[in-house]
């Protein structure tokens, strides 16, 4: 068994970084959809064609063996989609945006209601149940008993 894996050690080399290749194509791929469903009409039609294309190629790349194709296919893809991104990004920002993501305060807010010291919170009968009758570790229902859960 030993022999046999070392004799086609080479082989499961060259096959993990197919497999490697085709994931992060798949992933990029998927990515580059998103990007442009979620683009609309912030990017001009050329900029979504030349995606599209790119995503073809990928997709078609990937239904060969060779790697070496499929990787630049995946990086003349990545290109495409930085173009389109820095498109999205500068319409964005002329439309007066603050930048992709969350404002800070609702990061905050959203962690203070949903983090670590909330859940502690609710162990210790400080904070609020997310729904009243649940089982505590117990197994005893909190409409049960007149004492707050444990």
């Amino acid at each position: 068994m030993v022999s046999d894996a070392e004799a086609h050690a080479e082989e499961d080399k060259k096959f993990r970084e197919l497999v490697g290749a085709r994931n992060k194509a798949d992933a990029t791929v998927h990515a580059v959809e998103k990007a442009l469903v979620d683009a609309g009409d912030k990017v001009s039609e050329d900029e979504k064609k030349s995606a599209n294309d790119a995503i073809a190629a990928v997709k078609a790349a990937m239904a060969s063996d060779d790697r070496e194709d499929l990787e630049r296919k995946t990086q003349a893809l990545e290109q495409a989609s930085t173009a389109l991104m820095q498109k999205m990004y500068e319409h964005q920002q002329a439309a007066g945006g603050q930048g992709p993501g969350v404002p800070r305060e609702a990061r905050a807010a959203t962690r203070a209601a949903t983090g670590r010291r909330a859940r502690r919170r609710v162990r210790r009968g400080q904070g609020k149940r997310p729904q009243e009758g649940l089982r505590d570790r117990r197994g005893s229902r909190d409409d049960e008993t007149n004492e707050p859960p444990v």
